[in-house]
């Protein structure tokens, strides 16, 4: 079977334009998890935590959740730290984060049972 011109011209028009989407779109790596997810002070109503950046991949902010509030979202570029505040003494949380990057997200990093202080 012969193509004629126009129709050979625009099949590697198309064949090139599709391998271009393919090389960008399926080949940029996910964002990794962040790391070292601790907490960096606590009171009786409030934690503290920090973390270390998502190293490699593109993403568009961090999420962060305690326990099962609505999670809030943190710009990339922050000091990668947040506050909880208005917590109860002597209470215990799970707080989970991660990165989103468009309508994907990646896998979360969590820690399970942190305690606020007692109150005396």
């Amino acid at each position: 079977m012969k193509l004629k011109q126009g129709m050979a011209s625009w099949c590697l028009l198309h064949s090139t334009i599709l391998l271009y989407c393919m090389q960008h779109v399926l080949c940029v790596p996910e964002p990794n998890i962040p790391t070292d997810l601790a907490v960096s002070s606590q009171t009786t109503t409030s934690l503290t935590v920090t973390w270390q950046a998502a190293t490699h991949g593109e993403f568009d902010h961090y999420k962060i959740q305690i326990d099962s509030q609505d999670a809030v979202q943190i710009e990339k570029d922050s000091n990668r730290e947040h506050t909880f505040v208005a917590l109860s003494p002597g209470t215990s949380h799970n707080i989970r984060l991660w990165v989103e990057a468009g309508d994907e997200s990646s896998d979360s990093v969590q820690l399970d049972n942190i305690n606020t202080g007692k109150s005396l």
